[in-house]
């Protein structure tokens, strides 16, 4: 299962929080943060930046 880790926790240097971000990264590989500082609007544009990347290096 890939954690799922409060981002507010992390950045306040929750114990807890940084355990299982440590476990996340040297077991699973893969962890998810929810509740981060960034807005809806600059996550959906470096979405959109990966796209047109993609896009532009397909043949």
């Amino acid at each position: 299962m890939i954690p799922r880790i409060d981002a507010t926790a992390l950045l306040v240097g929750d114990a807890d929080a940084m355990k299982l971000a440590a476990q996340a990264a040297t077991g699973v590989g893969f962890l998810t943060v929810y509740n981060t500082p960034l807005s809806g609007p600059y996550v959906q544009a470096v979405i959109d930046g990966y796209g047109a990347f993609f896009r532009s290096a397909s043949v």
